[in-house]
C-alpha cells in the first residue's frame, strides 16, 4: 500500500495511465509532482519538489513511496508510473541544481571557461570587430553591450555565471535576433542596455524558479524521455550529460523567448526613457506567469 488508504488511492488515480499514452505520462508527472508539493497527505515527500535542487535515489524513494503487498496488473503499472515520475522529477530537479551552481560561481578571470562564455557574448554580437585591449577583458566596448562600466564582470554578481550563461546562449543560438535586438535598443529613442535586460531576465527565470513554474516546464519537456523506458533510466541515472543538456536548454530557449516579449513591449509601450523600464518589466513577467503555471 501507499502509506495509509487515502494515499493509496490518490497515488491510483494519478499514476494508472497506459504505458503507451504518450500525453498521460507529461499528465502524470505534473500531477505527481504537484501532489507530493501541496497535498498534506505528501507531506512528508514535499521536499522532493520543494527543495530546490533536491536530488534523490529514485529506488529508495519508491520504495518508501510504493510498498505492494500484492503485485496485481494494476500496482504493477502503477509502480512502474510511480517510478516514471520520480526519474523525471529527479531529472528536472538535476537541472535546477545546474541553474543553483552557475547562479552560485562567481566569475573567475582565471577560468577559462569564463572567458570563453564572456568571447563567445562578444563574437557573436559584434564579429564585425575586435574589442580595444583584446588580449585582456577591461575594455570600454563593453559599455556599447549594455554592460555598467568596462569590466563586465561586476555585473554578474547578483546571478552569478548562469547570467553569462544566458547571455552567451542567446548570442549563439538566436544570433540574428539578439543583434537585432541590440541594435534596436541601442537607438536612443529606445535606449536600455542589452546586458542588463538580460541579466534582469536570469533573475525572473530564477523567480520562476522559486514558484514553481520552471519545474513545471521542466516535468513538461523532459516527461517523454522516460515514457516507456524504465530499464534505460535504471542503467542511466539522470545525471545523464545529454539530457541534463537538454533540460538546460529549454530553460535557456525561455529566457530568449522572455527577452524577445521585453523587447516587443518596450517597442510597443515607446517609453520616454529607461526609468519606465521597472513598469514595463512588471507587465512582461505578469504575461509571462499567465503563460506558465506553477505546479
Amino acid at each position: 500500500m501507499f502509506g495509509g488508504g487515502s494515499t493509496t488511492s490518490e497515488l491510483l488515480r494519478i499514476c494508472s495511465s497506459s504505458e503507451d499514452d504518450r500525453y498521460d505520462v507529461v499528465t502524470m508527472a505534473i500531477n505527481f509532482a504537484s501532489a507530493l508539493a501541496h497535498r498534506k497527505r505528501f507531506r512528508k515527500y514535499s521536499r522532493l519538489v520543494r527543495d530546490l535542487g533536491c536530488d534523490f535515489m529514485v529506488e529508495e524513494e519508491w520504495q518508501e513511496l510504493f510498498q505492494a503487498k500484492k503485485v496485481t496488473e494494476q500496482t504493477d503499472r502503477v509502480a512502474d508510473n510511480v517510478r516514471r515520475c520520480l526519474e523525471v522529477l529527479r531529472l528536472a530537479n538535476k537541472v535546477v541544481g545546474s541553474m543553483l551552481s552557475l547562479k552560485r560561481e562567481t566569475f573567475d578571470v582565471f577560468n577559462a571557461r569564463h572567458m570563453d562564455l564572456l568571447n563567445i557574448f562578444w563574437q557573436h554580437m559584434r564579429p564585425d570587430r575586435e574589442r580595444s585591449n583584446a588580449s585582456g577583458f577591461i575594455s570600454a566596448d563593453w559599455i556599447e553591450l549594455g554592460f555598467q562600466n568596462a569590466d563586465p564582470t561586476t555585473d554578474f554578481r547578483g546571478m552569478g555565471i548562469l547570467g553569462l550563461v544566458q547571455l552567451a546562449y542567446f548570442s549563439e543560438h538566436r544570433t540574428q535576433r539578439a543583434r537585432f535586438i541590440h541594435a534596436a535598443l541601442s537607438d536612443p529613442k529606445k535606449y536600455y542596455p542589452f546586458a542588463i535586460i538580460g541579466i534582469n531576465i536570469t533573475s525572473f527565470v530564477f523567480e520562476m524558479v522559486q514558484e514553481l513554474r520552471i519545474q513545471r516546464i521542466l516535468l513538461e519537456n523532459l516527461s517523454h524521455t522516460v515514457a516507456g523506458n524504465i530499464t534505460r533510466y535504471e542503467v542511466v541515472p539522470s545525471d545523464d550529460p545529454v539530457c541534463l543538456l537538454f533540460g538546460m536548454n529549454v530553460v535557456h530557449d525561455l529566457y530568449c523567448l522572455i527577452f524577445e516579449e521585453f523587447y516587443l513591449q518596450w517597442v510597443i509601450m515607446n517609453p520616454e526613457s529607461i526609468m519606465s523600464f521597472g513598469e514595463i518589466f512588471d507587465e512582461v513577467k505578469a504575461s509571462i506567469r499567465k503563460k506558465y503555471e506553477a505546479l
